[in-house]
């Protein structure tokens, strides 16, 4: 007891310690490692970069493009519905509800990243312009949240599953899908490869569902387990296009698009990258998209 005490007391002040070390240093080393890369969207990234010498690294999920910078958190409003005691944001004509717990910088923090997230440009996008959907298929979203991506696909949505155990968005993302009670469902629940109390396998939940047209998942990490147990389902669904985030381990990109490709799936990765971390790689691809040849 006593060792670990004195282990941790001076252990974690090293790390801190280096980690801002690498923070400083993070900038020289990308520019370095990727000055004569010959891919035109690391290109970009680095003449972002140049560009604002000020800006701190490394900058995880907010997008190193000047498209990012137009979206100002500033002019969201947030409103509160108090007959449900419930804070919203309109989006696109919707009313997206927050927790209740969440301060107001939260929140408009949240909606700027969700905005950014799925602009044409991100790397983070969803849904590529090639990856049609609809007018009837079924979807579903893992790591869900605040329901602004549902939203924006319920035209060509026949049912959509929404994958989200934070107990603090359910009553929230509830109140969001409120208008349209036939087509979506909440599932309290991780997704993973086994089923217990608190995850299910894809495998098991489409089991009696019907096809599935459309896999998404953003959940911290957690995205192998997620296709682990979607084996079935992957094999199964010959019109199934999935978009599966790879920015969140520094092996993501490699280990989610091979298992794709395992699972009979033709891939590639979104636009652009992702400055990450403090361990290489640095740029990191955001979305592996996964779709079945003609005829596979």
């Amino acid at each position: 007891m006593i060792q670990s005490m004195i282990r941790n007391k001076f252990v974690a002040p090293l790390r801190q310690m280096a980690a801002a070390i690498q923070r400083r240093r993070l900038r020289g080393l990308i520019l370095s490692l990727h000055d004569k890369s010959p891919d035109p969207e690391i290109a970009e990234v680095l003449d972002y970069l140049r560009r604002h010498p000020k800006l701190d690294l490394p900058l995880n999920a907010r997008p190193p493009y000047d498209y990012a910078d137009g979206i100002p958190e500033a002019g969201i409003e947030i409103l509160h519905d108090a007959a449900e005691s419930c804070p919203y944001v309109m989006v696109d004509g919707n009313r997206i509800y927050f927790p209740p717990e969440f301060t107001q910088d939260y929140i408009r923090k949240s909606v700027q990243t969700a905005i950014i997230e799925q602009h044409a440009n991100s790397p983070h996008l969803y849904l590529p312009p090639d990856f049609l959907l609809g007018p009837n298929a079924n979807i579903a979203l893992v790591g869900a949240s605040d329901g602004i991506f549902a939203l924006s696909v319920r035209d060509r949505v026949a049912k959509g599953w929404l994958f989200e155990p934070n107990a603090a968005w359910h009553r929230p993302l509830a109140l969001t899908l409120r208008p349209w009670p036939s087509k979506f469902e909440i599932v309290p629940k991780f997704m993973s490869n086994r089923d217990t109390d608190n995850s299910v396998s894809l495998d098991s939940f489409m089991r009696g569902r019907g096809e599935l047209n459309f896999l998404q998942a953003d959940v911290e990490g957690a995205e192998a387990s997620v296709l682990e147990g979607a084996a079935g389902t992957l094999r199964a669904n010959p019109s199934l296009r999935v978009s599966i985030c790879t920015y969140h381990n520094h092996d993501d990109a490699a280990v989610l698009s091979r298992m794709l490709k395992d699972a009979g799936f033709q891939t590639r990765f979104s636009r652009g990258y992702f400055v990450m971390g403090l361990r290489a790689p640095y740029l990191r691809r955001a979305v592996v998209y996964g779709w079945k040849p003609i005829g596979g």
